[in-house]
């Protein structure tokens, strides 16, 4: 069942796809994210900032502050920062390109499509079936199709491709779509943050979800064993054997 945003923030104990894919490099890398927040950056919050101006418009001034200055360092922007702690802060060139970035996504015919009926930024918690690992996730967009949007560097197939499997966004999306117990068809909707802004709609077909859920229940599988065991080795617990490039 959707639960309104304070709702999902305030879920404690809670595995996300923010902290359990780390597990996909090692336990230690999983129980430092889960002790230390990631640190914020422009690339960061410009992703949030298109986020915000594609799927919820009406929240951007309330949530974002425009920084006059011309560098984010100085006493000008550290006394900035501290008035504005609670917002995400844009200089005014990034927050020209986060809205041109939205109004593309807008323009696309297909990504046009995908929002013509359902709901942005749904929240969902609930307990992993083999595991009994609670669980929650923050949905993009989710009615007869669930997509999640994506800020890139190129939306070119093949690259974007490459940049989807690095990132693991067909675990992701399953997730996801488990989570909120959709059974229709998922896509990712790709913007490029850079001028002109061009967009991709991909939809992620169901041999890649598949691959998807085997990779993130294999992640929350993992974490209940570390957590039974108390074992948070890294990649490499035993010695390896130098593995030099090709051309050497």
């Amino acid at each position: 069942m959707p639960l309104r945003f304070a709702e999902y923030l305030a879920i404690e104990g809670h595995e996300n796809w923010s902290n359990l894919k780390n597990m996909a490099r090692s336990p230690l890398h999983y129980f430092y994210g889960k002790q230390h927040q990631r640190e914020d950056n422009t690339m960061l919050a410009r992703g949030r900032g298109v986020h915000t101006a594609v799927l919820e418009p009406e929240k951007f001034e309330s949530e974002y502050v425009i920084f006059p200055g011309k560098t984010r360092r100085g006493k000008e922007w550290d006394a900035f920062k501290e008035e504005h702690a609670d917002l995400t802060i844009l200089k005014a060139e990034e927050r020209d390109k986060v809205w041109a970035a939205a109004e593309a996504v807008r323009r696309h015919p297909e990504a046009r499509a995908l929002m013509r009926s359902g709901v942005s930024e749904q929240s969902y918690k609930w307990i992993d079936a083999e595991s009994q690992l609670p669980c929650k996730c923050r949905v993009d967009w989710v009615g007869d199709v669930l997509f999640d949007l994506k800020s890139t560097g190129d939306v070119e197939a093949r690259k974007f491709g490459n940049i989807a499997a690095r990132l693991m966004y067909h675990g992701q999306l399953a997730m996801y779509a488990d989570g909120a117990g959709h059974r229709g068809k998922v896509f990712i909707v790709a913007v490029e943050a850079e001028p002109p802004h061009d967009v991709c709609v991909s939809e992620v077909p169901e041999d890649a979800l598949f691959a998807g859920r085997e990779l993130y229940t294999g992640l929350v599988k993992r974490v209940v064993e570390c957590r039974a065991s108390g074992v948070l080795s890294g990649r490499y617990p035993e010695c390896m054997v130098l593995s030099l490039p090709r051309y050497i």
